[in-house]
């Protein structure tokens, strides 16, 4: 996907945890892609915030028929859809729903970018303008009726995935910001966004049920829609993930690897390698 990316973890996280209602609670999920990784280690260390949205906002199921987790998607106004289940198989499907109302309602203005101009929202209150000493754009802070807050600035470049976006936002909002109260409005883009988001990073994603039987993550869609107006925003987000049991846990290495040979009482490898696919040839035999 180019050009406008979202990232949506919380429906993520909460199908993995539905899942649990079949396999046990509190499972160790074990990745096997550096993207697996980086989603267990952070925003899926924070299961337990998902404790902050009510009920209403975020949402889950899980079933042993696909057909029927698709009927929720489409009530829902969502259009992705899950295979159906093999024997034994079994799906979540997890919907966060968060409106969020401006403190002070805006009116509707344009703004002008290479020459076209861009229905936009203008904003005289509700807000704070906020530097922060790493970067060259302000930061717009919007404060709405639930206490929810939504930060806005100009960004440096591109992200090139769904994990660069999340480690750079999450860089900016760690840094120290100071206030700027001399700013009389400000204006933003208005935002329609719906579209499916490549999530396929999760599949393969393992785990052990309580019996200690192995599952696999074999099917991830998300799909999420985002508008936003002089009023406020809305933010939807829907996520389907098919689970099935396999034979057992493994790890292929299937690209370019390291090898290296140790022996007691040397202080230095016996071999140490780098192997490309020009050597992965049957030796015949090794004697």
């Amino acid at each position: 996907m180019t050009g406008s990316r979202t990232v949506v973890m919380a429906p993520i996280m909460q199908c993995l945890v539905k899942a649990e209602d079949i396999l046990g609670q509190r499972r160790t999920w074990r990745s096997n892609k550096p993207e697996q990784l980086t989603f267990l280690e952070g925003s899926f260390s924070h299961r337990d915030n998902l404790g902050q949205f009510s009920d209403g906002e975020l949402r889950s199921w899980i079933s042993k028929n696909a057909d029927e987790l698709n009927r929720i998607a489409a009530e829902n106004s969502f259009q992705i859809r899950l295979d159906p289940f093999s024997p034994g198989e079994f799906g979540t499907l997890s919907i966060l729903d968060v409106l969020a109302l401006w403190k002070a309602a805006g009116t509707e203005s344009l703004i002008n970018f290479n020459g076209l101009s861009y229905p936009a929202a203008k904003l005289t209150d509700g807000f704070r303008v906020l530097e922060s000493p790493g970067r060259d754009h302000f930061i717009i802070e919007v404060q709405t009726q639930s206490g929810d807050r939504f930060y806005m600035t100009i960004a440096d470049e591109e992200p090139v995935n769904d994990f660069a976006l999340l480690a750079t936002v999450n860089e900016i909002d760690a840094q120290p910001k100071t206030n700027h109260s001399s700013y009389d409005f400000v204006q933003f883009p208005m935002i329609s966004v719906d579209h499916e988001v490549d999530i396929s990073w999760l599949r393969g994603l393992k785990t052990l049920d309580v019996q200690e039987q192995p599952w696999i993550i074999s099917q991830a869609l998300q799909q999420t829609k985002f508008r936003m107006n002089h009023l406020g925003a809305h933010l939807e987000s829907a996520v389907m993930v098919g689970m099935r049991k396999c034979l057992s846990l493994s790890i292929t290495i299937d690209k370019p690897f390291l090898l290296w040979i140790k022996r007691d009482g040397v202080n230095f490898p016996i071999l140490s390698a780098y192997f490309d696919i020009d050597a992965w040839k049957n030796p015949g035999t090794i004697n």
